[in-house]
């Protein structure tokens, strides 16, 4: 049984492990290093699934690292994070979604969801072109969601 203290230092050990599977870089030094072989390694991804429960992921600063839990459980995309094109794609789509996902949501709300709304489809317009013109790839309303 541990400690007290050992619970906390566990649960700040996989808190702090589980937000790094947000981190494309991250996730090739772990590809790079073969411990998507280890089979250890991948129960313990599968364990890391309790912080889907809210009463942890209230906990996580960058939720969309439990994406890259589920991705993570793909062989297939375990094998694509040794190729460092796809790591930059992932970094690419990351960004693209942050420059535009807070726009869209506001859109939304604006508009109380009607998508259809011009005011919303002008201020659309100017997130991708934005999004656009720094480089990024432009995800579709239904990406952004």
């Amino acid at each position: 049984m541990e400690s007290p203290d050992e619970q906390t230092h566990r649960f700040e050990m996989e808190l702090e492990f589980i937000q790094l599977l947000a981190n494309p870089d991250y996730l090739h030094y772990l590809a790079t290093e073969n411990y998507f072989s280890r089979s250890e390694f991948i129960n313990y991804l599968k364990y890391l699934e309790y912080w889907r429960q809210p009463q942890y992921a209230k906990y996580l600063q960058f939720p969309h690292c439990l994406h890259f839990l589920t991705l993570l459980h793909d062989a297939s995309f375990r094998a694509s994070l040794l190729n460092p094109f796809t790591i930059d794609m992932i970094k690419q789509r990351q960004v693209a979604h942050w420059a535009t996902y807070r726009n869209y949501n506001l859109l939304l709300s604006i508009t109380d969801g009607k998508e259809g709304d011009m005011e919303a489809a002008r201020l659309a317009d100017i997130a991708a072109a934005a999004a656009a013109a720094a480089g990024y790839p432009v995800p579709t309303p239904d990406e952004a969601t």
